[in-house]
Order: structure tokens, then sequence, then C-alpha cells
């Protein structure tokens, strides 16, 4: 999976990417067209984006309430990350562009600290 990971747009793909993986589909292949395998196997398997995307944002959330530790173990920061933002931190302003909610967003800047 984190191998994967680079070419996710929204977290709900990570389920597709997941069920790739399992059905064969490669990793270099992944890397090179995921944006068009990730429609294909859509409607290849039936699958609804609204509800994944219900779907995964739940369980994550539910996830992080209950154990974050147990979340950040499997979801940790690529290396070099956490080393840059701390060199930046010491002599620039610093500004964190995500799609996460602010609390993750925050709880990745802590990873950091």
């Amino acid at each position: 999976m984190r191998a994967v990971r680079p070419v996710v747009e929204t977290g709900y793909e990570n389920v597709v990417q997941i069920r790739c993986l399992y059905e064969g589909v490669t990793v270099d292949d992944m890397l090179q067209s995921w944006h068009d395998i990730l429609p294909a196997k859509m409607r290849e398997w039936s699958l609804d984006r609204s509800k994944l995307v219900h779907l995964f944002g739940s369980v994550r959330d539910n996830w992080i309430a209950e154990d974050l530790q147990g979340w950040l173990a499997p979801n940790r920061i690529y290396p070099g990350v956490a080393e840059a933002v701390k060199a930046a931190v010491q002599h620039d302003e610093v500004y964190i562009v995500t799609t996460k909610q602010v609390v993750d967003a925050v709880k990745a800047y802590t990873l950091c600290q």
C-alpha cells in the first residue's frame, strides 16, 4: 500500500487500491495509470464512490477517535518529511496544505515535532 499511496487523491481510493493489489494489478501499473485504473475498476466492481467515501471516512474517524496511536502506526510520515518540516519552521513561516480535516493536519504536524 505504501508504494502506491502517492497516487491517491481521496482516501476512499485506498480501498480500491487494496483490492487492485489483491486482484494482481502491479504497483508499476498503478503508479503509471491510476487515473485510468480507478474508474475502470469502480465500474467493473460496481462500486459507488459516495458510499466508499462515507465508509472510508467513518472507519478512519472512528479509528482515530478510539485509538490514535493505532491509527498513526501504519500511517507514518514519509522519510525525510519530518526533518524537512523541522528545518523549515526554524527559518521560515510554514504552511501545510492538505485535504485532511484540520484536526488531522494538526496531528500530522505534531508528529514532525
